[in-house]
């Protein structure tokens, strides 16, 4: 792990993906009693420069499989429980990963990035690493009755997806449904050990000092060349695959924090502390590396961005089966941030 230690150290948060000028074309739209009101794109979460003080452990690359499997081999069964056919298949990768595997094996440190984990199975994950190492767990689950994902004041209400089902499950002739689909998960302030990012500290550690580029290799000027340095893009045109295998960590270049494929290989379960606007209420999004790409402008697939559109800023709504994480620690709890200004750009 990486050991950040930061005493009143000025960072840029938030993205701007649209200049001043550009706001003001967009306009308005007139909604009755309510006047003029703003409509269209808007920057969700505008860049800002904040003070930090305080010390973070943060994994240096992402978790790998190798390490996901070892710490969690009693919780990969044998048989898969659930119906549906991707749930299975989940499974079975995981169990595929585990036969290859030999319990107790030291994994070596370039292994390949995990992925294909819920926020549930890498939130697991930290608090077995936390008892593993003598640490204070950070999460702890517990049953809800509940019709959605939510942030709450002391955690989250998520939706349930681990190795096992949930819960119990009935068959209305044509599909199986699960009752109670969702868990609570409460923090643990107090909590010395492992936990995911939350949006704002992912995206500090992403940009590794950096106040000035739209992302690692700099601005919509870079080429391919120079992004795949730092990014692991994979060719939507050229490769059409399900990408449920990955490269070992720590090929690419590091950022400013010496962190590795933060933008590389994997997207990243990062938790939210308010809901972004494009969110979907969801309770947590996935940032970094591991998209489909093309790479040529005037190319056009559904949901399939041209690379030089990824940034900073860019993340991907919710949770998928098909994401990765890595694990901080906020040593002693005592982060400060301090708002100093928010950023205009014309």
């Amino acid at each position: 792990m990486k050991y950040l230690n930061f005493k009143n150290e000025e960072v840029l948060l938030g993205f701007n993906r649209y200049s001043e000028k550009e706001l003001q074309m967009l306009g308005v739209c007139i909604a009755g009693e309510l006047g003029a009101v703003p409509c269209g794109p808007q920057n969700e979460d505008p860049e800002r420069l904040v003070s930090v003080t305080g010390t973070y452990l943060v994994d240096k690359y992402p978790v790998t499989n190798c390490e996901f499997t070892q710490l969690m081999w009693d919780s990969i069964p044998e048989k898969a429980t659930y119906e549906y056919w991707d749930f299975q298949k989940h499974h079975k990768k995981w169990l595929s990963r585990k036969k290859r595997s030999i319990r107790n094996e030291n994994c070596i440190a370039h292994d390949t990035a995990a992925n294909m984990l819920s926020v549930q199975q890498a939130m697991k994950y930290a608090n077995a690493r936390s008892i593993k190492e003598g640490l204070k767990p950070y999460y702890h689950f517990s049953p809800i009755d509940a019709q959605s994902p939510a942030i709450l004041a002391d955690g989250y209400i998520i939706t349930y997806w681990d190795f096992k089902d949930y819960g119990t499950r009935f068959f209305d002739g044509d599909e199986y449904f699960y009752p109670n689909p969702y868990i609570k998960v409460t923090e643990d302030k107090t909590s010395d050990g492992y936990r995911l990012p939350y949006y704002d500290e992912w995206m500090m550690f992403a940009r590794g000092g950096d106040k000035k580029k739209k992302a690692p290799w700099g601005d919509v000027t870079a080429t391919f060349e120079e992004a795949t340095k730092y990014a692991r893009f994979s060719d939507f045109v050229k490769e059409q695959h399900e990408y449920e295998d990955t490269e070992p960590v720590g090929q690419l270049l590091p950022n400013g924090y010496g962190l590795y494929d933060i933008f590389g290989l994997v997207q990243e379960n990062v938790l939210l502390k308010k809901y972004l606007r494009y969110n979907f209420s969801n309770i947590s999004c996935m940032k970094g590396g591991g998209y489909q790409v093309v790479t040529a402008p005037n190319i056009s697939f559904n949901n399939i961005s041209y690379w030089k559109d990824f940034d900073y800023g860019h993340y991907k709504s919710g949770s998928s089966l098909l994401a990765g994480f890595r694990l901080i620690r906020n040593i002693g709890n005592n982060a400060k941030w301090t708002e100093i200004k928010t950023v205009s750009k014309e």
